[in-house]
């Protein structure tokens, strides 16, 4: 029996029921089998799937089968399972066609299901909503009438244009989508000026709701972070209290709010609570984290130092290639096993000599301007009496590795891709961070930490090792 809302309208009529365009007969809530196909089933022996349907309906489903077909029987003649009486009536070609009025009924109760039933439950089928409001009535009226799919994960766009298409084919009906972050409206009306119109407005309140939704969800996201703040200005303060003297000492690890706006462009919906954990535990200056940003999930490794980085990567990968190497068969041959591996030339680790200033200049631009925009001046013998500035507070860099995979198919990536994030000062409370992303591409992304506890990270850095297969 399929499932259904419970509240959806269920019409009910002498012995049937009828909702969802199928015609039930009750009790049993039994649908009809075609008779060429009862006859397959059951004549001249019982196949499988006819012991199936009996086996699991028995003479309830027998029952529903012949009221479906308008047969009379005398009750007495229902014994057992009802097979013996089903092959009897099949025989004598009493289930080929289904009787008019039954077919008659049907029509009633589809009509009364469709004027009774809410649009929600009708757009899974478009003829449904177009016989409810514009086939029905021989009166063309002016209203618009709006249809939104609003789960676009199951594919509302691709059903909101099946829709398009039924109503293109009834003569004179206007019809025209529109496609907001969180549902695909189709808008139907007779009046081509005021489904224009409609649509126009439509377009209108998506925009202010879209706002209204982007600014609510900002507050609550600050509201995090400052509670954060919060909390960490009170153990600042008594850890001070405790010991004047050992200045207060901030860890980059803790649990982050993510935003990344080209993830965010090309993915809304999945873009919602992107995070990163970074562990507290440090293993030779390196940090390990996991990160999820809707489209992608995975692993990340940071460090103060970039050769830490490639020394961890490196490393990785040799206690993978033993591995591997243990269970091969010690008679291969292993040529040049120094430079090659079954996949071809091994991947280097890149070179830690990277030039930081480029990365630098983009997170930091402007940051050595004054406000007319001219370069600051060489202090100077008469600046010795000016007042002193209050100075910035340090910048903190630590450049990151990442692993991962795609969170649609799982497709994993094979390598591991670089970036770097930049703390805006010494608590390492904010970040503004840039990376090459699998499947994303190089974007920016910034990091607002709201807890310093970090539960068991949901993925390591071994767990994205690119596998060998055997591909014959």
């Amino acid at each position: 029996m399929p499932l259904h809302d419970p509240n959806e309208t269920t019409i009910t009529r002498d012995g049937f029921s009828y909702t969802r365009g199928v015609l039930y007969a009750e009790p049993g809530h039994v649908e009809r089998l075609e008779g060429i196909i009862l006859d397959v089933f059951f004549l001249p022996t019982s196949k499988t799937a006819g012991r199936n349907y009996l086996r699991k309906g028995g003479k309830t489903w027998v029952r529903g089968q012949l009221r479906h077909y308008g047969v009379e029987y005398d009750e007495g003649e229902l014994t057992g399972n009802g097979r013996v009486l089903l092959q009897k009536v099949l025989r004598e070609g009493k289930c080929r066609e289904v009787p008019h009025h039954i077919e008659n009924l049907r029509r009633e109760m589809h009509k009364e299901w469709i004027a009774k039933s809410e649009t929600r439950h009708l757009i899974k089928e478009p003829k449904w909503v177009l016989e409810k409001f514009f086939l029905v009535s021989a009166e063309k009226k002016t209203e618009v009438l709006a249809v939104p799919y609003e789960d676009k994960s199951w594919g509302a766009d691709s059903r909101a244009r099946v829709l398009g298409h039924a109503a293109a084919e009834v003569p004179g009906l206007n019809h025209a989508i529109s496609r907001g972050s969180k549902a695909v409206t189709v808008l139907l009306g007779w009046d081509a000026k005021a489904v224009k119109e409609a649509v126009a407005l439509h377009v209108e309140r998506e925009k202010e709701a879209e706002k209204a939704a982007r600014e609510e969800r900002e507050k609550r996201r600050e509201a995090l972070h400052a509670r954060y703040l919060k909390k960490l200005e009170d153990r600042k303060e008594e850890e001070e209290e405790k010991n004047k003297e050992t200045p207060v000492v901030y860890s980059p690890a803790g649990r982050y709010m993510i935003d990344c706006g080209e993830i965010e462009h090309q993915w809304p919906d999945l873009a919602e609570n992107m995070k990163l954990n970074i562990s507290p535990k440090e293993s030779g200056g390196v940090f390990q984290a996991s990160f999820d940003f809707g489209v992608i999930e995975g692993a990340m490794v940071l460090s103060l130092e970039q050769e830490d980085l490639e020394l961890y990567d490196t490393q990785s990968e040799s206690d993978s290639d033993s591995d591997e190497e243990e269970d091969e068969d010690e008679d291969e041959e292993d040529s040049d096993s120094d430079d090659y591996d079954e996949f071809g030339p091994k991947r280097k680790p890149s070179s830690p000599d990277r030039d930081d200033d480029e990365d630098e200049r983009r997170i930091e631009k402007d940051e050595d301007e004054t406000e007319t925009g001219s370069k600051r001046k060489a202090s100077s013998p008469d600046d010795q009496d000016r007042p002193v500035k209050k100075a910035r507070p340090e910048m903190v860099k630590y450049f990151l590795k990442l692993r991962c995979r795609e969170t649609g198919e799982g497709e994993t990536s094979t390598g591991s891709d670089p970036g770097f994030v930049v703390f805006e000062s010494e608590k390492m409370d904010k970040f503004v961070g840039m990376a090459n992303f699998p499947w994303v591409g190089q974007s920016t992304f910034t990091g607002r930490k709201i807890g310093d506890r970090v539960p068991k990270l949901d993925h390591v850095w071994d767990e994205f090792i690119w596998p060998s297969y055997d591909l014959y």
